[in-house]
């Protein structure tokens, strides 16, 4: 057997499906990516205003933190980033309100 020299060489090889099925393939891909493009455009414009705040207070400040950032735009959409994230600060207000507690040896560590 004759080995490819390219690298994914395995990609052009014979296809398993005819061309008919290769253009509803690419068809449908395509509907895909036009109604995601189609969707991302209408929350740009959505969400202009906002974006604008954000951009203006980005200049002035150059840094936000994420309560800075909801303050602009609201809360996440993204409801298990918001969970780990206010668990990220419950975290870091511990660390900075309580100092680590001392380890004491016990009578068997000597």
């Amino acid at each position: 057997s004759e080995e490819d020299p390219f690298l994914g060489g395995q990609m052009h090889k014979a296809r398993q499906f005819s061309e008919h099925t290769m253009e509803v393939i690419d068809d449908e891909v395509q509907k895909i990516l036009q109604s995601a493009a189609s969707d991302a455009t209408l929350l740009l414009k959505e969400r202009q205003e906002s974006l604008e705040s954000l951009t203006r207070k980005l200049i002035e400040s150059e840094e936000l933190d994420r309560h800075q950032i909801e303050a602009i735009l609201g809360p996440s959409v993204h409801k298990e980033r918001q969970l780990l994230a206010a668990k990220a600060d419950e975290v870091a207000k511990s660390l900075e309100v309580a100092p680590a507690p001392e380890i004491t040896p016990s009578p068997s560590d000597d």
